[in-house]
C-alpha cells in the first residue's frame, strides 16, 4: 500500500509529538483546529483507532482524549466553512475550519 507523503509525514510527526500513544496506535486523518478554552490555541487534530488528540505549537499544548471517556459528542455547523466538535465529560471544544472544497465526515 503506498502512502502519500503528506500522511506519512504527518503519522511521524504525530508518533514524535504523542510519546505516550503505543507505538501501534495508527493515525486515521488530522485537521487544523482550534481548542476553545479562555483562548481559542490554534493546533492540530489527530484521530487515531482509540483516541482524539490535539498538539499546540506554540504553547506545547498536548491533549488526548480516550474514546473510552467520551459520553457523547456534539457536532453542530457553526458556519458555511466552520464546525464545532464537542466532547462531553472532557470538557474540550474544538473548533475546525475548512477551506472550499473540503469536508468532514461525520
Amino acid at each position: 500500500q503506498v502512502l502519500s507523503p503528506t500522511y506519512k509525514s504527518r503519522s511521524e510527526d504525530f508518533k514524535r509529538i504523542f510519546k505516550d500513544i503505543p507505538s501501534d496506535e495508527r493515525l486515521i486523518v488530522d485537521y487544523s483546529c482550534a481548542l476553545q478554552k479562555d483562548i481559542l490555541i490554534h493546533g492540530r487534530l489527530y484521530i487515531t483507532q482509540n483516541s482524539i488528540c490535539f498538539y499546540a505549537n506554540i504553547f506545547r499544548w498536548e491533549t488526548i482524549v480516550s474514546y473510552r471517556r467520551i459520553l457523547s459528542t456534539t457536532f453542530r455547523r457553526i458556519s458555511m466553512s466552520i464546525y464545532q466538535l464537542e466532547l462531553a465529560n472532557s470538557d474540550i471544544v474544538i473548533c475546525i475550519l475548512f477551506g472550499d472544497g473540503q469536508v468532514m465526515d461525520k
